[in-house]
């Protein structure tokens, strides 16, 4: 759904007179180094305002992690998980093992979106599940974990087995309760996607000590909403090596003020900081590929391109400008996978 501001200049819009803040806003972080020596000192600042923004990150606490249920597959072992990110936090997770892995594989976070964590995973329970995995290449773990990537595939906040109860005690619809958690994470300093962005990061924590993953060779592909998390969490965490964002990049302007989005994406007072492209940037030299679909309605994909040149910058700056690329297809607001995964085996 286009949010549609009234006619520029119109008193009574209120869109309108943030569209006119908009365009007199300048982000104080924005990429504009020219050599390396510039970078560090942008990357450096960026890196620590966008903590901030986020809300902060709590103090790690020694993992504890529960195998719950495990699998065999044609291809795996697929391991059903509890991973406690923080003293009172749980996070549901599904581990693929693909056979014949022993020691120092590369490793895969597979991040979902907005829907249900199961179709990442290729669980289906109707055969509408089934046409749809199909159809939009939704089972990304699965298709990882046939490519022999240890692959861990988490269930954010709000979502699956994670959304909260209502009043009546049942789960809130929508399949997500990402409103009240956003709300009331401001209302504490803190951001629904930053509470994301730190179980993560324990995930990557817990990637790293099992004996069948390499540490060093550990990416993230994430579509949609998981793609904005994978974003920040790159941004943030040097450990990811290779990024891959699917349907969730452009523009702030194209994308979060102009076309309807879920609360759980917004961080108060980004835009005086840093616009998308720029945090992008701050993943650099590491390889990223952005995904964009030409019939994408909530992530433009001209927008996608503008900011996909503007992070090139960064790369180019740094003399890596082949670990950045764009992958512009035909369709919509699906995973495409077209360049993925050569792009993974080049680069992981």
């Amino acid at each position: 759904m286009t949010l549609m501001p009234r006619k520029k200049g119109d008193p009574l819009s209120s869109l309108a007179y943030l569209d006119a803040v908009y365009g007199k806003t300048e982000p104080l972080y924005a990429f504009s180094a020219e050599t390396e020596v510039e970078w560090k000192s942008w990357h450096r600042s960026l890196k620590r305002k966008l903590k901030e923004l986020l809300g902060g990150f709590p103090d790690a606490t020694p993992l504890k992690v529960e195998i719950l249920e495990e699998v065999d597959l044609t291809h795996s072992r697929r391991l059903r998980l509890s991973i406690h990110t923080e003293p009172k936090t749980v996070v549901p997770a599904y581990l693929f093992i693909p056979n014949g892995v022993e020691r120092k594989a590369p490793a895969m976070l597979a991040v979902h979106g907005h829907g249900s964590q199961n179709d990442v995973v290729g669980i289906a329970e109707t055969e509408d599940d089934v046409q749809l995995i199909n159809s939009e290449r939704r089972d990304c773990a699965v298709q990882l974990a046939q490519r022999g990537y240890v692959t861990l595939a988490p269930v954010l906040r709000g979502f699956g087995g994670r959304r909260e109860l209502n009043e009546r005690g049942q789960a809130t619809s929508r399949n997500n309760s990402c409103r009240q958690i956003s709300l009331n994470a401001i209302l504490l300093g803190k951001t629904d996607i930053g509470m994301q962005v730190w179980d993560i990061m324990r995930c990557v924590d817990y990637l790293q000590a099992l004996p069948e993953v390499d540490p060093k060779r550990i990416g993230i592909l994430g579509k949609s909403f998981g793609g904005a998390v994978s974003m920040y969490t790159s941004a943030l965490d040097s450990r990811l090596q290779v990024t891959i964002l699917s349907a969730s990049f452009g523009l702030f302007h194209d994308t979060l003020m102009s076309l309807f989005h879920c609360e759980c994406n917004y961080v108060p007072g980004i835009l005086q900081y840093a616009d998308m492209p720029d945090i992008a940037a701050l993943i650099a030299p590491r390889p990223l590929l952005i995904e964009s679909g030409s019939r994408d309605p909530i992530w433009p994909q001209p927008s996608a391109k503008k900011g996909y040149n503007h992070a090139a910058r960064a790369y180019s700056v740094l003399g890596a400008r082949e670990r950045i690329a764009i992958d512009a297809f035909e369709g919509g607001h699906v995973f495409s996978g077209r360049k993925a995964f050569a792009w993974l085996e080049k680069w992981l």
